[in-house]
């Protein structure tokens, strides 16, 4: 890693929806070398996993291997860092599979630049 290394923080969820399935915004990560995804949810028991997704073509999207953490039952206000190394793509994103329950939720990405 350079010397000059910046660092990216910006939301890619503001006020989403727990009670169905949420794609974040994107974010370009070909020039990045490590992402973490923070999270913060309030709600009654919303039940779902988290998943880091990827892609190179901007319309074929994979899971990175990344689908912690899974929130079951939770209640109130909590957050989960989903950390990936993973970066060989071009744009990367934060999926919420919906399984059940209501609430609302905050993601934001931080990553350091190459």
């Amino acid at each position: 890693m350079g010397t000059n290394s910046r660092t990216l923080t910006t939301q890619i969820i503001t006020d989403g929806d727990l009670s169905a399935d949420i794609t974040s915004d994107t974010i370009k990560a070909q020039s990045l070398d490590k992402v973490n995804f923070f999270v913060s949810w309030t709600g009654s028991s919303p039940s779902g996993s988290l998943i880091v997704q990827g892609t190179v073509d901007g319309s074929n999207w994979e899971d990175v291997g990344v689908t912690e953490p899974t929130i079951s039952g939770a209640s109130g206000t909590g957050f989960v860092i989903v950390g990936s190394d993973k970066t060989c793509w071009k744009e990367m994103r934060l999926f919420w599979d919906f399984t059940s329950g209501t609430g609302t939720v905050q993601a934001w990405v931080h990553a350091k630049d190459i």
